[in-house]
């Protein structure tokens, strides 16, 4: 499966945003040794730490945001959380 299937957008949509990401040195692109008509993506190290570091403020907001509700309801809402992102198109 393409990536611009994966993600539910047009592949010239696709391209842009890879362009974007790629020019601010975030991603590489490499020909495909097994499919001509194919390019492959992946994070550079720069990109690698600023997905990391996404991923440590976003945890940090939801640690402060669910302090303040009741122990139950943040376990919930941390449980549902956990499933939803496990189901596609996450996984």
């Amino acid at each position: 499966m393409t990536l611009a299937a994966e993600i539910g957008v047009d592949r010239s949509v696709t391209s842009r945003h890879a362009t974007r990401l790629e020019r601010a040195g975030l991603l590489w692109r490499a020909p495909d040794p097994g499919d001509a008509r194919a390019t492959l993506l992946g994070l550079t190290d720069h990109g690698q730490r600023a997905v990391e570091l996404m991923r440590e403020r976003l945890a940090g907001r939801l640690d402060r945001h669910l302090a303040a509700w009741p122990e139950d309801q943040a376990r919930a809402f941390a449980t549902a959380l956990t499933r939803f992102v496990r189901e596609e198109p996450f996984d």
